[in-house]
C-alpha cells in the first residue's frame, strides 16, 4: 500500500479513539446476524474526512469498493472472514506485512479500520455508516453514495422463501404469541392485530432476573406487514428509539401451528400461550437424518490481522461431538497497540452436551451447557445447515467449514 501512503499514513494523535459500543437490537433470541459491510462509511473529521463505499456479496463474502481520503481515492477489494473486513489490495497493490494491511470490524453502524503500514504508526479510524444501502433482488446488497438516485426495482425487494411453510391468510397471523427460554429468563412477545389489509404490532424482548425475578424490556419493535404469497412482508423498527424510516425488512409466516418472524439476518418462532415450541426429538425420520448429517464434526472458522502492535482476530467454534460433548467458542478481540494501548471485543467458551429437538417443528440442535447458570442460560439452540457434500454448514446464519472430527 505504499503507492497510497499519502492516503493512508495519518494517525489524528490528538484524538481520543472511543471504544465501539455493540448496538444490538436482537430480534431473534439469543443470536448475532451476520455482518454487512455493504454501504457508504465516513470518517467525519474537519481535517481529514474518509470514506469507504462498499459492495459486500454475502454469498461469496467478497467485498468491492472504494476507499477516499485526503482527497485522494483507491478501488479496493478484500474478503469477510467471520465478522471482520480483510482487505487484500488497494489499487494495484497487495495487502501485506511489507507493503500495509488494512483490516475494518462493524458495530452496529460503526466500523473500527485499522490500517498498519511499516515504519508508521498505526492508523485507526471510526466510521458511521451512512444511508443509502439497497437490497437487489437477488439477495445481495449494492452500496449507493448519498448523490445517486435510489433504484426503484429495488424498493420493497423481499428474500424468496424457499422453505415449506404453511400457507395462510391475514387473520391467522393476529392475536398473541411468545417464546421463552428453558430457564424462564428470557421471553420474546409479539402482539399482532389486523388493521384493514395489513399487520399491525409489537415484539418486546423482556429479561427475568435469574435470582431477582425482575423483569425488564430490553427491547421493543414496532411491526407492520402486508399480505404476500401466503405469507407476510414486514418491515420493523426499534419502537423506542427508531422510526419507520430506518424500517428492516422481513417476513412472517406459519409454520403449522408456530409463527416464524425474520427479521434482518434473526429468526425468532412463536407459539400461542401454553403451546410448547420445544419438543423431542425422538421417532422423527427428519430429526433422525439432521443428527446423522452433523454429529462428530467441529465447524470453524477465524481470521486475524496484526501489524505495528495492533491486532485484530476473531474465531467461531462448534464441535458437536459424537458421544454427545459440545464446545462453542467464540471471540472477536482487538487491540490498538503502541504504548497507550487499548484492548477491545470479548470471548464466550462453553461446554455440555447436545441433542436434536423441534423447535417450531424443525430439527435444531440444542446445546445444554454445563456450569450455574447464574450469568447466562443453560440452554441454546443453533439452527445448523449442513452442506450436503459435507464440507460445511450454515450456523445460525453463518458459513462455517468442517475444521475436523470428534
Amino acid at each position: 500500500m505504499r503507492a497510497h501512503r499519502a492516503v493512508l499514513r495519518h494517525p489524528s494523535r490528538g484524538s481520543a479513539w472511543p471504544l465501539l459500543a455493540a448496538v444490538l437490537f436482537a430480534i431473534a433470541c439469543d443470536s448475532a446476524p451476520a455482518a454487512d459491510f455493504t454501504g457508504r462509511w465516513l470518517h467525519q473529521d474537519n481535517e481529514e474526512p474518509a470514506e469507504l463505499l462498499l459492495e459486500h456479496d454475502k454469498t461469496t463474502g467478497k467485498v468491492t469498493g472504494t476507499f477516499t481520503a485526503v482527497g485522494k481515492s483507491a478501488s479496493i477489494s478484500g474478503r469477510v472472514d467471520a465478522s471482520a473486513l480483510v482487505v487484500e489490495r488497494v489499487g494495484d497493490v497487495t495487502a501485506s506485512a511489507e507493503n500495509g494491511t488494512m483490516v475494518g470490524a462493524i458495530s452496529g453502524e460503526n466500523m473500527l479500520l485499522t490500517i498498519a503500514q511499516p515504519g508508521q504508526d498505526v492508523v485507526i479510524l471510526q466510521l458511521t455508516r451512512q444511508p443509502g444501502t439497497a437490497p437487489r433482488s437477488d439477495g445481495t446488497t449494492k452500496a449507493v453514495s448519498s448523490s445517486s438516485k435510489s433504484d426503484p426495482s429495488a424498493s420493497g425487494a423481499t428474500t424468496t422463501e424457499i422453505e415449506s411453510f404453511t400457507p395462510s391468510g391475514i387473520e391467522a397471523f393476529a392475536g398473541s404469541w411468545e417464546a421463552v427460554s428453558d430457564d424462564g429468563t428470557n421471553t420474546e412477545t409479539a402482539e399482532l392485530e389486523v388493521s384493514g389489509r395489513m399487520i399491525r404490532g409489537v415484539v418486546k424482548s423482556l429479561e427475568r432476573g435469574y435470582f431477582s425475578g425482575k423483569v425488564t424490556v430490553k427491547a421493543e419493535a414496532a411491526l407492520q406487514g402486508t399480505p404476500h404469497a401466503g405469507a407476510l412482508d414486514l418491515r420493523a423498527w426499534d419502537a423506542q428509539n427508531g422510526s419507520a424510516e430506518n424500517a428492516v425488512e422481513g417476513r412472517a409466516m406459519r409454520r403449522g401451528e408456530y409463527l416464524i418472524l425474520r427479521i434482518g439476518d434473526g429468526e425468532t418462532a412463536y407459539a400461542r400461550p401454553g403451546v410448547p415450541i420445544v419438543r423431542s426429538g425422538e421417532g422423527s425420520p427428519a430429526a433422525a437424518r439432521f443428527a446423522e448429517a452433523i454429529a462428530g464434526r467441529i465447524y470453524s472458522r477465524s481470521s486475524q490481522s496484526s501489524g505495528r502492535g495492533a491486532f485484530m482476530g476473531n474465531r467461531v467454534k462448534l464441535a458437536l461431538c459424537a458421544d454427545g460433548s459440545v464446545a462453542f467458542d467464540v471471540s472477536d478481540l482487538a487491540s490498538t497497540g503502541g504504548a497507550g494501548s487499548v484492548d477491545m471485543g470479548d470471548a464466550t467458551s462453553r461446554r455440555g452436551q447436545w441433542s436434536v429437538v423441534l423447535l417450531a417443528g424443525t430439527p435444531v440442535v440444542r446445546a445444554q451447557w454445563s456450569g450455574t447458570g447464574s450469568s447466562y442460560s443453560l440452554t441454546r439452540y443453533f439452527r445448523v445447515q449442513p452442506r450436503a457434500d459435507g464440507s460445511g454448514a450454515i450456523v445460525d446464519g453463518t458459513e462455517l467449514p468442517v475444521a475436523g472430527s470428534c
